[in-house]
């Protein structure tokens, strides 16, 4: 494994981590809105979390032969991914 490749997946590495850690509070300021049991935002919060982190699991493998560095755009454009990562899952797969 070249260094390359090593900072390549350190990159997609760096902007799926920031994704997640901004997903966070987003995820929890969503869930305190939906229902009115601890358990009820409990479930909310940890399923849109769980949609942030697969999101970001499924777009490293898709960025997987990326060979772009990290700037802010493209971390801007983890963020919004990360949260609509379906669409670009059928995009990928219409690809292939």
């Amino acid at each position: 494994m070249s260094l390359k490749q090593n900072n390549n997946e350190l990159s997609r590495l760096v902007g799926a981590a920031i994704a997640v850690l901004i997903a966070l509070p987003i995820a929890a300021w969503v869930g305190s809105f939906i229902g009115d049991s601890y358990t009820a935002r409990a479930t909310a919060y940890i399923l849109i979390l769980a949609w942030s982190v697969l999101g970001a699991g499924i777009l490293c493998f898709i960025t997987r032969n990326s060979t772009k560095p990290v700037t802010a755009v493209s971390l801007i454009l983890w963020i919004i991914s990360v949260w609509v990562w379906p669409i670009l899952l059928l995009v990928y797969w219409q690809k292939k």
